[in-house]
């Protein structure tokens, strides 16, 4: 927040070049990391979802077969019948046998995912996305699950690519700080600045080296749910995407590229360090809950968090993360 007072204003340029300066830092390290993840390589880390086929025998799909039918034919208005007075018959030739199947899958075939699920061992991180292969009357149903599950992260030597991580940071934060150029008007880091450039190549290791694959379906939806937040951000701005992609000069699919790449290491960076809670077994206790809800100086921000079970296993998810990425750069 800007202070018009005087005598606060050095301290505001202040803080304003020691963030530039940590936002310059980021930006370089990230850089690097661009650098070395081509287009090529990205595609390579995205993976096939998961297949489940599901199989519905016709003698369970009958009886609802009938009752949609007979529920669409009283909503019918044909000429020369009254509604709700039109036969099974006339009516079936009037409606799709897709829109038949769409009111009968809504209600059976997510009991019969669930089903199929624990048959097969399979523990989806995503919703599924269903694909119709076969339906006919009379005749059993054929349909095909299409979900994620959470890839399988090889920590064999984590902690080497931990060490070698923190040997560049150390490398960077020493150049930094030995630099005496006048003209470029750099400080010292701070405590929290290099704590970020230890984070960041400590991160950076780790995702190069272990290289985990994110399912093509995870990825799109966390991209879309992602582009759905951007475009409410541009929107309190009062600027649409079009006026957006006019000012950087790129295309739709361009920036539907960039977030792709952003997701993809943010996804990979997520599975990493959920790994690495689980093999240290940081967890987050009753103590550093109270606690980390406590610093939060917004009572009626805490309160809802506190209040909401869905709000309550984000703040907890985040706060496991933060406590996990302590233990990389202390350990």
């Amino acid at each position: 927040m800007t202070k018009a007072a005087t005598n606060t204003r050095k301290a505001s340029k202040k803080s304003a070049s020691t963030q530039k300066q940590a936002s310059s830092t980021k930006t370089k390290i990230n850089k690097k990391v661009e650098d070395n993840e081509t287009q090529k390589t990205k595609k390579s880390l995205i993976t096939n979802n998961d297949k489940l086929r599901i199989n519905i025998p016709w003698s369970e799909l009958k009886k609802p077969y009938q009752k949609t039918l007979s529920d669409l034919a009283k909503k019918m208005k044909i000429e020369g019948f009254r509604q709700g007075k039109v036969p099974l018959k006339i009516a079936e030739k009037q409606v799709s046998l897709e829109k038949i199947a769409e009111s009968i899958l809504r209600d059976i075939l997510p009991q019969k995912y669930i089903e199929d699920l624990k048959k097969a061992k399979k523990q989806p991180i995503t919703a599924p996305e269903y694909h119709l292969i076969s339906i006919n009357k009379g005749e059993d149903w054929v349909l095909e699950a299409h979900f994620c599950e959470a890839p399988q992260i090889d920590l064999k030597n984590y902690e080497k690519y931990i060490s070698e991580g923190k040997k560049t940071a150390l490398q960077f934060i020493k150049k930094h700080n030995q630099q005496k150029d006048p003209k470029s008007k750099l400080e010292k880091l701070s405590p929290d600045q290099e704590q970020e450039i230890y984070y960041q190549h400590i991160l950076r290791e780790l995702v190069l080296n272990i290289r985990p694959s994110i399912a093509e379906l995870l990825l799109r939806r966390e991209t879309q749910a992602e582009f759905e937040k951007f475009k409410e951000q541009l929107a309190s701005y009062k600027l649409s995407v079009e006026k957006y992609l006019e000012q950087r000069q790129i295309n739709l699919e361009e920036l539907g590229n960039e977030m792709a790449g952003t997701i993809l290491n943010r996804l990979q960076i997520d599975f990493i360090l959920a790994a690495i809670a689980k093999k240290r077994e940081i967890k987050v206790d009753d103590k550093s809950l109270k606690q980390a809800l406590a610093d939060i100086k917004d009572e009626k921000l805490r309160d809802q968090i506190a209040n909401n079970e869905q709000y309550l296993n984000s703040f907890k998810a985040q706060l496991l993360r933060r406590q996990t990425i302590e233990s990389l750069i202390k350990n």
